[in-house]
């Protein structure tokens, strides 16, 4: 299926590009990978794998990451094979992180990879609404409304991320209370 997925992206892209950006049929491939990877890891297939290969495909994985930054643009068809690149190197880093403390272990478990990490989906969800506002005040962006943009977005998301992301996922109260409460 995770193959197929990825096939199917490439070449249904043809016919209409944003249903393969945007529904699951063309992007399943990336979140069943991530599936393969946490029942691999948490049913431990295979039990242990030395400290050479958890290295081997941590590095590996960091330079498929980076090497999609120089693969992947505005005019490749995207997802579809170039969404595969990216998608299995996160695996491999995750994969072998969890077998060895290596250097891309230390960078990721670094104090504000941590944080970044931890308000990373509240910057997903932000990032659109507070960039569209911006392109339809100000119409451009140049490096420093970018960097400033960038700035709002990771505070905006951390603040979600404090006062609401995690209050809600790490309540003890009813369902019922904790929406009258948040809401």
């Amino acid at each position: 299926m995770t193959i197929f997925s990825f096939c199917f992206a490439q070449w249904y892209y043809q016919v209409s590009p944003s249903f393969v950006y945007y529904m699951l049929p063309a992007r399943a491939g990336e979140l069943l990978m991530g599936a393969i990877l946490a029942y691999s890891i948490n049913h431990k297939i295979p039990l242990t794998i030395s400290s050479r290969l958890a290295d081997y495909c941590s590095y590996v994985g960091s330079a498929m990451v980076l090497l999609s930054f120089v693969l992947i643009s505005e005019d490749s068809v995207f997802p579809g094979f170039y969404a595969f690149i990216p998608t299995l190197g996160t695996a491999l880093i995750i994969y072998g992180g969890h077998f060895s403390i290596n250097m891309n272990h230390r960078v990721l478990t670094w104090k504000p990879m941590i944080i970044i990490g931890l308000s990373s989906y509240s910057a997903y969800l932000w990032h659109w609404p507070i960039t569209a506002f911006y392109r339809y005040g100000f119409f451009e962006s140049t490096l420093f409304s970018s960097s400033i943009l960038l700035l709002a977005i990771l505070s905006v998301a951390w603040l979600s991320y404090l006062y609401i992301e995690k209050p809600f996922r790490y309540t003890k109260y009813h369902l019922r209370t904790l929406l009258l409460r948040q809401f």
